[in-house]
């Protein structure tokens, strides 16, 4: 069959292609094209789907070249008897992200190696990786699964149970092999309560919501501020309030949210000066990087808008000395920023434990 090869073959387990009498092709380097005799219900066509983690077109063939192919490319007799049951562990990346989602991880790296980082520590990992369990990856997340030198970013959904992750791609090419980083989000987990934060920082941080200017969320790399951030708009998310976010990349889709991912074509400061066009009440920034979106933030601030956004910086202090760097002025700072929240995560028997501190900036600047 044309448009059929041992990369689209793969993305289809045997066990998976003869329970559902299923051949996979590709129309173009995109699209998922599966041929089946039309004895697909409904409810088989939305397994399927799970199964294999993508859409796919559905074609009609007769049933006997249906089993002609699956004879062919997955070398079965046409009259085999497909598996009773199909278990997800067919596919290659079900092992690694099962155990992932498990163990809570957030992240997981795989390179020579695979590790995962949860709650900011890293840890290396039995499993080892494998050129299907890359191809596969790539495929899912819809980047190029051929092309080995261009770094891409992308997603996927993954149904684990009843829930449903967002599970987001990062691929570069190293000297020595592809290096591939999946970040696993749960919109489920964007909830203030569920943040461990105390009871008091949390009311006083509710309270600086129904205001106007900068509210800063700062820590280090792996420690939450993304999750704090996108949980804050998520409390905030209603109909009488119009929300806009610039994010690089988009990692919480919220519903009634309108949310867009930095580009070539439209950095911070690009989306922020349009956003501006369009009367939003509150608006998110992914992460003040540079001078221009540091401006762009604290005019926002100074303008009628409650902002919300990242700085890596471990403490208040470094904070406010990284603002100066950035080429905010004091006399700004005081007047746009409303606080500075920041976390950390904290090693302990048996685990980490989230901190939480709370800054007022008035009371940074009467010290």
């Amino acid at each position: 069959m044309k448009h059929t090869t041992p990369e689209t073959l793969a993305l289809v387990p045997q066990a998976v292609a003869l329970q559902y009498k299923v051949v996979p092709s590709h129309e173009n380097m995109d699209a998922l094209v599966l041929w089946s005799d039309g004895s697909l219900s409904a409810q088989q066509k939305t397994l399927l789907r799970a199964q294999l983690h993508c859409d796919f077109k559905l074609r009609i063939a007769e049933t006997a070249v249906i089993e002609r192919w699956l004879s062919f490319y997955y070398r079965c007799p046409p009259s085999s008897e497909p598996a009773q049951k199909t278990t997800l562990l067919d596919t290659p990346e079900r092992p690694l992200i099962d155990l992932a989602i498990t163990e809570g991880v957030s992240d997981i790296h795989i390179g020579r190696d695979i590790f995962f980082r949860k709650h900011g520590l890293f840890r290396k990992q039995e499993l080892m990786p494998t050129p299907q369990l890359i191809r596969r990856l790539k495929y899912l997340a819809h980047c190029d699964v051929n092309d080995k030198y261009v770094p891409e970013d992308g997603h996927f959904f993954y149904i684990w149970g009843e829930q449903t992750f967002d599970i987001r791609l990062s691929k570069v090419e190293s000297t020595h092999e592809t290096s591939i980083v999946l970040r696993i989000l749960n919109n489920q987990s964007l909830d203030l309560e569920k943040l461990g934060m105390p009871r008091d920082i949390l009311l006083s941080l509710l309270a600086l919501l129904s205001q106007t200017g900068l509210l800063l969320i700062t820590g280090p790399t792996g420690s939450g501020k993304t999750t704090t951030a996108c949980s804050l708009l998520a409390h905030l998310n209603r109909s009488d309030l119009k929300i806009v976010t610039a994010e690089d990349p988009i990692e919480y889709v919220i519903d009634g949210v309108c949310q867009s991912m930095v580009s070539p074509q439209a950095s911070f400061a690009q989306l922020i000066r349009q956003f501006l066009r369009q009367d939003p009440d509150i608006l998110f920034i992914g992460e003040i990087r540079d001078a221009e979106t540091a401006e762009s933030a604290f005019s926002a601030a100074l303008t009628g808008h409650l902002v919300i956004s990242t700085l890596h910086a471990d403490n208040t202090d470094t904070c406010l000395l990284r603002l100066r760097e950035l080429g905010v002025s004091q006399e700004v700072v005081q007047a746009a920023l409303l606080a500075i929240l920041n976390q950390k995560l904290i090693p302990i028997a048996g685990g980490v434990e989230p901190r939480f501190s709370l800054a007022f900036a008035n009371e940074q600047f009467t010290k």
